[in-house]
């Protein structure tokens, strides 16, 4: 009797260990993953604020974030390009889309963190602002993109991800 129980808690002790591991190894893909996501955010130097928010999860999910920098160095950005005014036109587009989103979030939850803080002013726009722009519309037109708008005059990131 006394060996079963020691082979049950050792059973108990390794799987206790291997959940531990696992555990620990979602939670590093989970960063790397975040970091890699952030990566635009990233190359243009490390920034003072980032104030972001979700509403959805897994694959149908929306964000908003704004990032708040000091100082940044767009010099040979492997992301971002100086906005022309047809790249204007393009952002537009997108713009339109994620507003016209967020406003349908907003009439089914009023309280959503998406509706409530978005606080984009499109109206900031101008040819002197950095622009990426990630979009896989495989399926249908803005089906999934990731927009990042610098504006230049501010310093501000903006980043705009839809995925239906």
């Amino acid at each position: 009797r006394k060996n079963t129980t020691k082979g049950c808690k050792r059973a108990l002790v390794a799987l206790a260990c291997v959940l531990v591991v696992l555990g620990l190894i979602f939670y590093g893909m989970n960063c790397f993953m975040q970091y890699q996501n952030d990566a635009p955010a990233h190359s243009l130097g490390s920034y003072k604020e980032k104030k972001s928010y979700t509403h959805g999860e897994f694959q149908d999910y929306t964000d908003y974030a704004v990032y708040t920098y000091r100082k940044v160095n767009v010099a040979d950005n492997p992301y971002f390009k100086r906005a022309t005014t047809a790249d204007l036109w393009e952002i537009g587009k997108y713009i339109d889309h994620y507003e016209a989103f967020v406003k349908v979030i907003g009439d089914s939850d009023p309280e959503d963190e998406v509706f409530v803080n978005y606080t984009f002013d499109r109206s900031i726009l101008d040819e002197n602002d950095y622009f990426y722009l990630d979009a896989n519309n495989q399926y249908s037109a803005f089906s999934d993109y990731d927009l990042w708008i610098l504006d230049w005059q501010t310093g501000k990131l903006y980043f705009f991800h839809h995925n239906i």
